[in-house]
């Protein structure tokens, strides 16, 4: 049990942990509306429906989960949503790319691609969308004694 704890002090393991989820939510989100509505929805309408959806919870996860914030929700939300409308623009390119140009699997490639988006951007998330529950965190853990 302390092992678990101590790793889940780290944002990264619990970005880790939590993307994954995130991911694998999201990821489902496109096969439901990928293979469920689709027709009536487009490859790149299924791929906005989910991505709606994901980046909604998504946001809630990770603000609570792996940031631990207590800042101003809207703020942060909007910080949140500019850094995924960049991750969707290079997921839209890159699936079109696979896809259409390619001619690779759909669902191998979103995979992949969520996959390679997901590395980039912790950074994003951690340097600029939570900066400063991230300060503020490292300011109390640098004050607080350690228990033996």
């Amino acid at each position: 049990m302390q092992l678990i704890r101590n790793c889940w002090r780290s944002d990264k393991i619990r970005y880790l942990v939590i993307g994954s989820w995130n991911t694998a939510f999201a990821y489902a989100m496109f096969i439901i509306c990928h293979e469920l509505l689709s027709p009536p929805l487009t490859l790149r309408e299924a791929l906005t429906c989910s991505w709606i959806i994901g980046v909604s919870q998504a946001f809630l996860t990770q603000r609570t989960l792996v940031w631990r914030s207590k800042e101003r929700i809207h703020a942060e939300f909007a910080k949140f949503f500019v850094v995924s409308a960049a991750q969707y623009g290079v997921d839209v390119v890159a699936l079109t790319v696979a896809v259409d140009w390619l001619h690779l699997p759909v669902l191998a490639s979103q995979l992949i691609i969520a996959l390679i988006i997901i590395a980039c951007t912790y950074y994003a998330m951690r340097e600029w969308t939570f900066t400063q529950s991230r300060t503020s965190r490292l300011a109390d853990e640098s004050t607080t004694e350690p228990r033996s």
